[in-house]
This record gives C-alpha cells, structure tokens and sequence, in this order.
C-alpha cells in the first residue's frame, strides 16, 4: 500500500468517467455506421464493374450476331437474340439466361417453361429496356428473393443481371438480356475486403479511444491540480490569517506562563514537576504556533546545495526530549560522499525532522527507526528512506495522510507530514509513503541532485 504527496483523485465532476462512457458509445456507433457503409460501397461497386464488364460482352457479341440484320425484322433479330444468349451461357458463373424483346415478352430461356411469357410488373426489366443497366445480389430465402426461377437456381448466393441489348449502328434498345450468376471468387473478395473494412474500423476506433481517454485522462488531472491548488491557496490564505492571529494573540502569554513556571521551579523546587508539567505544555503550544505558521507561508528562500547526510544529523538534533526519552534506537546508514541536492538546508532539516518523528511516535518499545540513503541508478536522484516497524498505516489513513489536519495522535496538530510534502515538492522533489498494518512504514524522499555535485 502506497501513498505518494500529490493532488487528490476525487472531483465532484469526473471528466475520465464521463467520457469513458459517451466516448464508448460514440466512437463505437460512428466505427459501425462507417464500417456498413464502406462494405456496402464496396459490395455495389464490385457488382457493377462485374455487371458493366459483362454488359460489355453481351453488346460485342450481339454486334456480330446482329450485324447486317437490323433490317431484317423482329424475326431476325429474336433469333439473332437466342444466339447472343447461347454465347451468354457459356461464359463463366453464368447459370441462367432469359432474353426480352422489347414488349417485355421472353423469347428465349434455359428453362423452356417460361418461353413466351409476358412479364409486366418487372421494374428492373424496366430499367434495362430504357437503357439502364440493373443487378442486385441475394441470398436464396431472402424475402425479396423468392421468386420460383430464383429459388430453383440451386445455388444460395446470387446475382441477377439485366443487360439492355443495343443496334449495332444507333443507340435503339433491341431487348434485354437477364442472366443468373454464380460469381464465387467475386463474393470471396468481397467478403474479404468487407472483413478487412470492419477489422480496421475496430482498430482505427479502439486506437482513437485510448488516445481521447489519454489526453481526456491528463485533462482531467491538470484540471484536479488546478483545482486542488486553487482550493490549497484559499486554504493558506485562512489559514495565514489565523495563524498570524494566534501567533500574536497566544505567544506573549505563553512566554509569560514559561517564565512564571520557571520561576516556581527555582522558588519551590519541590513543585518542580507540576511546573516542568507546564513548561511542556507551554512548548508544545508553541510548537503549534510554529507548524500553522510554517504550512502557512510561502517560501521565497532561493535554491542551495543541501549536504544530505550533515542536514540528517541536523534534523534528529531537532528531535523533542520526549523522542528522545523513548527507548527507540535510531540507525543511520548515510553514505558520506552523497552529492549534494537542491533546497534550503534549515527546510529540509525541519521537513526530515517531522518525518523522523512521526517514525519514533509510531515505533514500538524497543524497537528501531532506520535511515538510509543512496543516489539512483543515473546518479540524478537522491533517496532518503525512514523506515519504522510500528503497527503501520491503514489503507483508510493512508487515503487522508497528506490532508491538512488529519491525524490520529492525540497531541498532534496534522500538518507534519503535510509541511515535509510542501518542502519537499518546493524543491522539485518527491515525498513516497510505503506501509502494511503490522509491518511498519517506509517513508522515501526522493530530492534531485544538483549537477556539478
């Protein structure tokens, strides 16, 4: 379980979570229309250059049939129309063919049965006599495709065409051709290009998806920072004021408790306790006075190097006699040619001070705070940890750790941790809270070295 300084997570408003859902949606609704769209431009246009290509052939070889006939009568021309649609017959995926002179009348078929029918609610066959080429796909079962010659054709995809035969010397439409192909590698490349259509919306979508939410998700946090700093400068402001009040309002009557506490010591050293019991008191009052004023003000203390291991021995100097008096060892393992870092030596000392005593408050009887420090594996960090084996941090605390005033101890005003957070960030570095109920808690400050060091 870890906590780190930084700004908090909740927001009345969450923008990752808003657009986590209508960014889904969205992205997921246009990817489908687009897709359907595109696989259906490609099925049709596919079709029509198949359609095109045969109307081609049907009009080639109907100018060889035809030619020198166009005089010869209707007669003539049905024959010469049978021919073309032998020829038709023959060519590849063609399974079905029916020839319509121009009253709509079938004069020829692969299926005798319905030579000399007389179609008259065919719009396509409309279409084509007007000189319209007309193709549609289907599937045999489909409801628009269940005529009894589309049915019998024994094949379960389909595309019927309808090819307007022309003179050889003028544009007159002489019939139409209508054939039933089986066009199997043409439907293959069609459903592969209509996969590879659908594969790469779903990845275009899903990559746009990701990329919004990164950018919406780092939005989000500059937005909270924001936010929080706004909150944390208004929070200083009160805060200042207070503080400003109470220094002025409270120290020179607790100066003048010290002194009189003092003077009963000296007068009547048998009532020395009660009166050490309010010089204590007094002290830690003071103390108070000192963290509001400390995380009240803002610092304008220009950058130093910081020797790491001298601030260390300067900060455990700094302890309280009651630290002190506990039977809490303290082990330093400091190398002594760390490079120096960037701060304020007097700020630093004060911010691994409160870190060092919160770390003896939290050991048990006996026991040992470890400190330690080392440089990255870049030589550009330096690392301090303050390792303690007390009964740890919950997972609920440490959710609240570094909020203003929030603590568990009985005498503690809640703004050690949040002062040696403020320090530390003033100086561009980092202040990491690693802790396990029952195993103790490892604090890491992590300061950047200053070059040349």
């Amino acid at each position: 379980m870890n906590a780190t300084g930084s700004l908090a997570d909740d927001s009345p408003f969450n923008l990752s979570q808003r657009f986590l859902v209508l960014s889904f949606v969205s992205i997921a609704m246009v990817s489908l229309v687009s897709s359907f769209l595109l696989a259906s431009f490609l099925k049709e246009r596919f079709l029509r250059q198949d359609a095109e290509a045969m109307t081609q052939v049907v009009n080639s070889i109907a100018e060889v049939e035809l030619l020198d006939r166009h005089d010869a009568g209707d007669q003539a021309f049905n024959l010469s129309l049978e021919d073309v649609a032998k020829h038709i017959t023959t060519l590849p995926d063609v399974v079905r063919a029916n020839v319509f002179n121009r009253d709509m009348r079938v004069i020829w078929s692969t299926n005798p049965e319905v030579d000399g029918v007389q179609v008259s609610d065919n719009t396509q066959l409309r279409h084509a006599l007007d000189g319209e080429l007309s193709f549609n796909s289907g599937k045999i079962g489909d409801t628009d495709h269940d005529r009894p010659e589309q049915t019998a054709l024994g094949h379960p995809e389909f595309v019927e065409i309808y090819m307007p035969v022309r003179a050889a010397n003028n544009q007159q439409i002489l019939g139409v051709v209508e054939i039933y192909k089986v066009p199997n590698s043409l439907f293959s490349t069609i459903r592969t290009g209509q996969r590879l259509i659908w594969i790469a919306a779903a990845i275009s979508g899903l990559f746009l998806y990701i990329t919004l939410f990164w950018i919406v998700r780092r939005a989000d946090h500059v937005i909270l920072g924001q936010h929080n700093r706004l909150v944390e400068s208004e929070t200083l402001a009160a805060v200042g004021e207070m503080a400003s009040a109470v220094a002025h309002g409270i120290r020179s009557p607790l100066a003048s408790i010290r002194s009189s506490a003092e003077l009963w010591t000296e007068e009547a050293p048998d009532s020395s306790n009660f009166a050490q019991d309010i010089i204590s008191e007094v002290d830690r009052l003071e103390k108070w006075v000192r963290g509001l004023l400390t995380y009240s003000q803002q610092s304008d203390r220009q950058f130093e190097t910081v020797d790491v291991a001298s601030t260390i021995r300067q900060s455990i100097s700094h302890l309280t006699q009651d630290h002190n008096r506990k039977t809490v060892g303290i082990e330093i393992d400091m190398r002594e040619d760390l490079p120096g870092v960037r701060g304020d030596s007097a700020l630093l000392a004060q911010a691994l001070s409160n870190i060092i005593a919160n770390a003896l408050e939290a050991s048990r009887e006996g026991s040992v705070v470890a400190i330690a420090g080392k440089t990255d594996e870049n030589h550009k960090l330096v690392k301090i940890h303050v390792t303690d084996s007390g009964v740890g941090i919950s997972e609920d605390q440490m959710s609240r750790i570094f909020m203003p005033f929030y603590t568990t101890k009985g005498n503690g005003l809640g703004v050690g941790l949040v002062i040696a957070d403020r320090i530390v960030r003033r100086y561009g570095g980092m202040l990491e809270v690693r802790s396990q109920l029952g195993t103790g808690t490892d604090v890491v400050v992590t300061l950047p070295v200053v070059r040349g060091t």
